[in-house]
């Protein structure tokens, strides 16, 4: 349904920040497609919480979690607040991110901050799953701002799902394709030129376990996963045909990647495996496996998939491992 905004907006803010405790924001800078646009001029968009009024061309836009920030800034709009990034795991693009006003952990962002922000649009990206949990805040943060809210019940498909969807709602259309483009082109550019290794090799993503004395082999479903299904990779016995997010093994279980000649991991952007994968890569049953034996252990910076820039570094650090094969 259409936000109703009759209502004084001072009366709201008073109301939101006496009652409200917790929420989250970001915001929006120049330039796009609807750049021209008069002041004050509306849009009529579908969201996954009914239709929302929202500006044209937006200039204060909150990012109420993780993910509207990074592809925001992919379109060309410029944050003026986020939730709290540890720094090691943040794409060099947007280092400029983790100066901004913070509003709050991933998850909690605080209404009170978003309303001091007074921005003119807000934008929340979540999975369908937790809706319910979070319609509160998504009924807090309406009292605020329009909000676009976009839910998802794929995390393979999550950032992509978000990013088309948003770019065409907030005037970044003509924006919104280049970066699709970009990343469509450089997976037929993989197919093209590297068809042999792509059908010469499996590979299996790892990572640490939730537990104490497990690892996760991911698989298409998980974000990273998701990127290495697109480039048409082969995947072993354990992960193909898969779309769920991935599986625990114990430290026992190594085998089920036995089969694989090419193994990557999650690293940070400084190139250090975080303490839970070090202590995987460290398993003497690890290190004996063959694909660790004969070399073919990749680092992977870019496994934290958020936007369509981190997606095309991540085929590009593919690209480069098949290359060397």
């Amino acid at each position: 349904m259409v936000l109703q905004r009759d209502l004084s907006r001072r009366a709201v803010l008073t109301t939101a920040l006496g009652a409200l405790g917790t929420l989250g924001l970001a915001a929006c800078g120049s330039g796009a497609d609807d750049a021209a646009a008069p002041a004050g001029q509306t849009r009529k968009v579908a969201t996954d919480l009914g239709e929302v009024e929202v500006p044209v061309n937006p200039g204060k836009v909150v990012a109420a979690d993780f993910y509207p920030s990074f592809i925001l800034q992919d379109l060309g709009i410029t944050p003026i607040g986020v939730c709290e990034y540890t720094e090691d795991l943040v794409h060099p693009a947007y280092r400029n991110l983790l100066s901004l006003p913070k509003i709050g952990p991933n998850g909690q962002p605080n209404v009170q901050e978003i309303a001091r922000l007074a921005p003119d649009l807000v934008v929340s990206m979540g999975y369908a799953s937790g809706r319910s949990r979070m319609q509160p805040v998504y009924d807090q943060i309406q009292a605020v701002a329009p909000a676009i809210v976009l839910l998802s019940s794929s995390q393979a498909k999550f950032w992509r799902e978000c990013a088309d969807r948003l770019a065409p709602m907030i005037g970044r259309e003509a924006q919104g394709r280049k970066l699709r483009d970009s990343y469509e082109g450089k997976i037929a550019e993989i197919k093209k030129q590297r068809a042999a290794q792509l059908a010469g090799h499996k590979w299996a993503y790892i990572s640490q376990g939730n537990n104490s004395g497990t690892w996760t082999l991911n698989m298409a479903g998980s974000a990273l996963g998701g990127v290495l299904a697109d480039a048409g990779l082969q995947f072993g016995k354990e992960a193909t045909g898969q779309t769920k997010n991935g599986q625990e093994f114990s430290y026992e279980q190594f085998n089920a990647i036995a089969d694989c000649d090419v193994l990557v991991y999650p690293v940070t952007y400084d190139g250090k495996p975080r303490q839970p994968v070090q202590a995987v890569l460290e398993q003497s049953t690890f290190r004996e496996l063959p694909a660790v034996k004969a070399g073919r252990l990749y680092p992977m910076p870019n496994y934290s998939v958020a936007s369509y820039r981190i997606a095309t570094d991540a085929l590009n650090d593919v690209d480069k491992i098949l290359a060397g094969l």
